[in-house]
């Protein structure tokens, strides 16, 4: 006959030396709950025994109970805090290690809600979005819904603020979809260059991102280096575009027939730079465009000596063609000497002798001495 009253009632028939020691029935230490068809991991092996296997009293008799007990589900022992909505199995977002702890969205397929995680959503937290209990309604109709405006309404229209994703996606908020087409449906068309410049170096001139009202003329963006040397007569609300071309700045299509100036010949081939940007003595660049001289001498040295000046003003086309510098259009018949007979077969330079005053070399054009006995 047994010492001991059988506690279990026969529910376990292995002797009792299997689970307790001689020193004490509690707890059963030498118990192996491997071997059992439920295995203890995680944190299921520091619950007290009796809260799986309780105390049940039958007929005045109390035992413990260890067989018949329901295990498949987490839902035998736990209450299911989420109602069902996600099914029956808690293993598919949570562990034994912690019930607080799901173990990712790799596991939850969070598809099979109204809001499928895409690109950087995937690697936020649960709780980010779900602030208290994972089942409560969570908006997201809207990315303002769970955003900050980042723009500070700049583009709210009739009332309602445009949503983000009109220009960004979940890939990140850094790139945008807002399109060349869409930006010159507005008041500024991205030509030239301008399709090269990234967002930021208008739109963001200092911390904050500006997009309303940062102007639409050249100057409102760029340093007018024209500014009190031309006329803004000739380029209106400072619009640069009126000389400069958006794609190559370098290339000017002013209308110089506007001046006093009309450029022709040679002329044309110049850079503007050639006659309005001249270096002083000691290498510095300055630029000239109201106030020049129309005079050949005001850009051209003068090489007759001054002697075809009139009024002080020596003018070049009176002879010479501003296409070819040729001679063109002198008669020596309007001068004091007339050429007829042997003289009109005379080349220039036998009357016309190089000489030199004061330093200075040239050809003598203005003879004073036209008698015969002068020359022969």
């Amino acid at each position: 006959m047994p010492c001991h009253a059988d506690y279990h009632q026969k529910t376990i028939t292995a002797p009792c030396e299997n689970c307790h020691g001689d020193a004490a029935f509690k707890p059963a230490s030498k118990f192996n709950h491997a071997s059992a068809k439920f295995p203890l991991q995680g944190l299921h092996e520091t619950v007290p025994c009796v809260k799986c296997h309780p105390v049940t009293v039958t007929n005045n008799v109390s035992f413990q109970k260890f067989t018949g007990i329901q295990y498949k589900q987490c839902s035998n022992c736990h209450a299911d805090p989420h109602h069902g909505q996600f099914g029956p199995n808690c293993m598919s977002c949570h562990s034994e290690a912690s019930f607080h702890t799901v173990k990712g969205i790799s596991n939850f397929d969070h598809s099979k809600t109204r809001y499928a995680l895409e690109n950087k959503h995937q690697l936020v937290s649960c709780k980010s979005c779900h602030k208290n209990n994972v089942t409560d309604p969570v908006k997201h109709e809207r990315c303002i819904d769970c955003h900050t405006d980042y723009h500070y309404g700049q583009f709210i229209k009739q009332g309602v603020l445009t949503d983000c994703s009109a220009c960004h996606s979940t890939k990140g908020f850094t790139s945008t979809s807002f399109t060349i087409e869409q930006h010159n449906a507005a008041n500024f068309k991205l030509q030239g260059a301008h399709l090269a410049t990234p967002c930021f170096a208008c739109h963001k001139k200092q911390e904050k991102w500006s997009f309303r009202q940062i102007g639409i003329h050249c100057a409102d963006c760029h340093k007018d280096i024209h500014e009190g040397f031309i006329n803004k007569k000739y380029y209106s609300e400072t619009n640069c575009t009126i000389c400069h071309n958006p794609s190559r700045w370098g290339d000017v299509s002013f209308d110089h027939s506007q001046t006093q100036f009309a450029i022709t010949g040679p002329h044309a081939t110049l850079s503007c730079r050639a006659c309005h940007f001249k270096k002083d003595s000691l290498g510095t660049e300055h630029q000239q465009f109201a106030g020049m001289s129309a005079n050949c001498s005001g850009c051209h040295k003068d090489n007759h000596h001054r002697q075809f000046e009139t009024n002080g003003i020596t003018d070049c086309l009176r002879c010479h063609n501003a296409s070819i510098w040729k001679i063109a259009n002198f008669d020596h018949n309007k001068t004091a000497f007339k050429l007829d007979g042997k003289h009109q077969n005379v080349p220039c330079a036998k009357c016309h002798k190089t000489v030199t005053e004061q330093n200075i070399t040239y050809v003598l054009y203005k003879i004073k001495d036209t008698r015969c006995e002068s020359c022969h």
